[in-house]
């Protein structure tokens, strides 16, 4: 893999298919987007260094997963499906990335099912996840 962020975009992908996964941007025409999704938000890592030398041979990334349903079909349900699906496919698991030996992606925040007021044009609910996953340069 080419790094964090891919790799974790390739095993959510597997996961929902045939429910889209999109890598931080949605489809900019709203009759585009599907009824389900989910969204990433990921960061470029934060390098630190675990030894007295300072060398920053250590990293911590964090994203957001955005669980989003709308429409008459839209229900809570609906959100922890997509939810608990992402969950399965990452706590615990830990990925293979090159040159880089992670531990496994840890839950950090979970924010509950609310409406979405944004979407107006059909009842939308959704809800959020943060993540943590650390890693050494192997």
């Amino acid at each position: 893999m080419a790094d964090l962020p891919d790799a974790t975009v390739v095993l959510l992908s597997a996961a929902l298919a045939p429910v889209p996964f999109y890598d931080g941007k949605l489809p900019a025409n709203e009759s585009d987007i599907p009824l389900r999704y989910v969204v990433g938000y990921f960061d470029d890592g934060t390098p630190w260094a675990g030894d007295v030398a300072h060398t920053s041979d250590l990293c911590t990334y964090r994203f957001q997963l955005t669980y989003a349903t709308k429409g008459s079909k839209a229900s809570r349900r609906a959100v922890s499906w997509l939810r608990n699906t992402c969950r399965a496919a990452l706590i615990d698991v830990v990925p293979d990335v090159d040159g880089w030996q992670f531990g496994p992606y840890e839950l950090d925040l979970a924010r509950p099912v609310e409406p979405d007021n944004d979407v107006p044009s059909s009842p939308a609910l959704f809800a959020v996840d943060q993540f943590a996953i650390y890693g050494a340069r192997a």
